[in-house]
């Protein structure tokens, strides 16, 4: 995306990069708009996360900032937005939904049924002792799983 943004609004197109840093003004200290260090889009987008103005997939101030000193700018936004939404959604989709009827913290309860085995697994979640035999550690976790 800044790659992109870069094209349209840069240093080198005078009147852009003004109306891009003068947008910026109620976010951003003059340093952070106007510093020698400023030399293209990616520095200013740098400073807005900083600070939390934006966020990966949220650009509305930057939205709002771009889409008003060209249109084309402000579809770049746009699909970096939809792109990065997309991204999320299909992270969260993978990970493994919160249910009330399964218990996160497993006791001793869900060994008890082990016996001698249940000594061998607690001492193999210990980082300094992992050594344990391959099969009896599956043997055990097909017991506590019922697989």
């Amino acid at each position: 995306m800044i790659g992109e943004l870069n094209g349209f609004i840069s240093p080198e197109l005078q009147h852009e990069w003004d109306l891009f840093r003068n947008g910026l003004t109620p976010y951003l200290t003059p340093r952070e708009i106007y510093g020698s260090g400023v030399k293209f889009v990616g520095h200013i987008c740098e400073s807005l996360l900083r600070k939390d103005i934006i966020k990966y997939g949220e650009y509305i101030v930057l939205f709002e900032v771009v889409n008003s000193i060209d249109v084309r700018v402000g579809e770049i936004v746009e699909r970096a937005t939809t792109a990065i939404k997309d991204i999320k959604m299909k992270i969260s989709a993978l990970k493994p939904e919160a249910r009330s009827d399964h218990n996160t913290h497993r006791g001793e309860y869900l060994f008890s049924e082990l016996g001698q085995s249940y000594g061998l697994l607690k001492a193999s979640s210990r980082p300094n002792e992992r050594a344990m035999d391959g099969f009896k550690r599956e043997n055990i976790i097909s017991k506590c799983y019922k697989i």
